[in-house]
């Protein structure tokens, strides 16, 4: 059966989902508040040093403020020599995605938190770990054809598990790059 991505709408999203919190703000503000966090994890990607592929990642809790932002890159103290990243055998063994540094930079839990995650969705690994760490919702941009497998079964795992993706594409996608 060939592999297909998901429906590409973002649906109107209520950060504020606490019932202590404020009521729900109108489609238009939330809009703007997404593309804000995927912008930052997107300048947060900028900080990876792998030549290929740059990834970031954005944590927020259910107030709009940061938790953890994580990028793609080797453990702390691991040498990253550019002919090291350039060995893609090496580096993919190695690497620390940048899902997984948001989640163990955070200081606290990051449960019933948001992930925006710059230029993909999470890969089926981080899928798992996302999950586990009891992130609620996931808001990431549609990904490029290679990494499409990986995303897929990513995305099923989340949303097998309750959690809540949210893909941008199209004019979305246009908006944040």
């Amino acid at each position: 059966m060939p592999l297909h991505w998901p429906d590409l709408t973002l649906p109107p999203i209520n950060l504020w989902n606490a019932p202590h919190q404020e009521p729900p703000m109108h489609e238009p503000t939330t809009h703007r508040w997404h593309l804000r966090f995927l912008q930052l994890a997107q300048h947060v990607a900028a900080w990876s040093k792998d030549p290929s592929t740059q990834v970031g990642a954005c944590i927020v809790r259910p107030n709009r403020t940061v938790l953890s932002l994580g990028y793609n890159g080797l453990p702390r103290g691991v040498a990253d020599r550019p002919e090291l990243l350039a060995d893609r055998d090496y580096k993919y063994a190695r690497t620390v995605h940048a899902e997984m540094n948001a989640i163990l930079s955070a200081p606290e839990r990051p449960a019933g938190c948001t992930l925006y995650v710059w230029p993909m969705p999470p890969c089926s690994s981080c899928a798992a770990s996302i999950i586990q760490a009891g992130i609620t919702r996931v808001v990431a941009t549609a990904p490029e054809e290679r990494w499409l497998h990986s995303c897929t079964i990513g995305d099923e795992l989340l949303r097998e598990a309750g959690v809540s993706t949210h893909w941008l594409a199209g004019d979305y996608a246009q908006e944040v790059s």
